[in-house]
């Protein structure tokens, strides 16, 4: 982290994959993901990184462009209320929270503004 943190100090262009919080591990138990990661270099050096993928809303259009059809043709299902509906929200999608995967019941989710669905397994 030191490492990042200085290149993004001496210039070095940020960038991130993904900002989500968390995945579901080999052992079925959640996990950071680089979210955390990304916020504390955010926090640390006072730059935004550029997100590449989920949330970012250019992930999802750029998607939807290679599908060559519109946002309002486009469903994202996804276990993460934030990074996979959220994002695809932000980006005129419609989203499918599915209760599986890194889903946990009675966890509070990050409830989207918008068009969505809960779909309970």
């Amino acid at each position: 982290m030191n490492q990042a943190y200085r290149k993004i100090l001496h210039g070095a262009e940020f960038l991130a994959l993904a900002k989500n919080r968390n995945f579901l591990d080999h052992d079925n138990e959640l996990s950071l993901d680089a979210g955390p990661f990304v916020a504390g270099l955010e926090y640390a050096s006072g730059k935004a990184a550029t997100v590449l993928g989920k949330p970012a809303p250019a992930f999802f259009k750029l998607a939807v462009e290679s599908m060559a059809c519109g946002p309002e043709d486009v469903v994202m299902i996804g276990d993460d209320a934030e990074a996979d509906v959220g994002g695809a929200m932000a980006a005129s999608l419609q989203g499918i929270l599915v209760q599986t995967g890194k889903y946990r019941p009675g966890k509070r989710q990050i409830s989207p503004k918008g068009r969505h669905i809960l779909f309970r397994t």
